[in-house]
């Protein structure tokens, strides 16, 4: 079922794709044949000035298609900064998140004091055997 579904989406933009070159192709022979015989063009001359047209139009194309949209924002350095600046972007959901960590730290002491041990990057002894 979802193979077939795949298939058929897969033929249509084939399809698609085909009409389009087709059409660009077509458009490109009577653009040159019109630059030829209307312009007074060398061979030569209109095969240049329409490769010239289609650069163009192809980096206008491309310069939409794949501009940039403005400068990306700076992630923030640390933790706390994230956190800070979500709580200042979604006051609510900040509220919640606080009273839900609240209650878990509440039930559950010792995942305070690993959670507490990460933030701060308290050393462990985890290569150390006591003896």
């Amino acid at each position: 079922m979802i193979g077939r579904t795949v298939a058929i989406k897969t033929a249509a933009v084939a399809a698609i794709a085909t009409a389009v070159v087709l059409c660009m192709v077509a458009l490109g022979y009577a653009a040159y044949h019109a630059l030829k015989d209307y312009a007074y063009l060398p061979p030569a001359g209109a095969a240049l000035a329409l490769a010239v047209v289609m650069a163009l139009v192809a980096a206008v194309i491309a310069w939409w298609a794949f501009g940039r949209k403005g400068a990306k924002p700076e992630e923030p350095a640390s933790l706390q900064e994230r956190i800070i600046g979500l709580a200042k972007e979604r006051p609510i959901v900040a509220t919640a998140a606080g009273l839900a960590a609240a209650f878990i730290f509440l039930r559950n002491p010792a995942l305070a004091t690993i959670v507490a041990a990460a933030l701060t990057g308290a050393p462990t002894d985890h290569g150390k055997r006591r003896r």
